[in-house]
C-alpha cells in the first residue's frame, strides 16, 4: 500500500486533546503552559491542520490584527514529521487564505538567537527560508530567558 499523503485543511477549529497529543512530541520547544494554551487557541482561532492517515501531524493558528496584517500565532509539526514539508504546506495554505482575504503582511514571533535555546535555530531558519525577515527583537516580551524576535513577510499583494 502506498504511504498516506498529508492532507492540509483550513481554516478549521481543532479539538484541545488532539492538539495536546501532538505537542507532547515537542517538549524541547514548548513548556507545559504553552502545551495547554495553544490547543485552546486552536479551538477558536482560524487554524490549518495537517493530517496523515487521519492523525494530526501539524497545525498553524492565525491571529488577524488588522485587515491588511496577520500573525502566525502558533505553528507546530510533530517531531517525527520535521523537514518533510508539513510546516511549509501549512504556511502556504495560510498565506493563500490571507492573500485572498486582502492581507499584505504576515508576522511571526519566535525565540531570538540571543537565547541559549538551540532548538529555535532551526525554527528561525525555517522562517528565513520562506521569505520572512527579522524585524524587531524584544528581549523582555516573554521573559529574559526567552527573548522574542518578530519576523515579517510581505504577501505579495497590493492594497486596493
Amino acid at each position: 500500500m502506498p504511504p498516506a499523503r498529508t492532507i492540509i485543511e483550513g481554516p478549521v477549529h481543532l479539538g484541545h486533546a488532539e492538539c495536546q497529543t501532538l505537542l507532547g512530541s515537542l517538549i524541547d520547544w514548548f513548556g507545559s503552559e504553552a502545551r495547554d494554551r495553544y490547543p485552546r487557541d486552536a479551538e477558536v482561532l482560524p487554524t490549518f491542520s495537517a493530517r496523515k492517515a487521519n492523525d494530526l501531524v501539524g497545525f498553524l493558528t492565525v491571529k488577524r490584527h488588522f485587515p491588511r496584517s496577520a500573525e502566525i500565532h502558533f505553528l507546530a509539526v510533530h517531531q517525527d514529521f520535521h523537514r518533510r514539508g508539513v510546516g511549509t504546506s501549512l504556511l502556504v495554505a495560510a498565506e493563500n487564505w490571507l492573500r485572498e482575504d486582502g492581507a499584505l503582511f504576515l508576522s511571526v514571533k519566535t525565540i531570538s538567537e540571543a537565547s541559549a535555546n538551540r532548538f529555535y535555530a532551526g525554527t528561525r531558519q525555517f522562517y528565513l527560508d520562506r521569505g520572512f525577515l527579522p524585524f524587531e527583537e524584544m528581549p523582555k516580551f516573554w521573559n529574559e530567558a526567552n527573548p522574542c524576535l518578530v519576523m515579517v513577510k510581505h504577501l505579495g499583494v497590493t492594497a486596493a
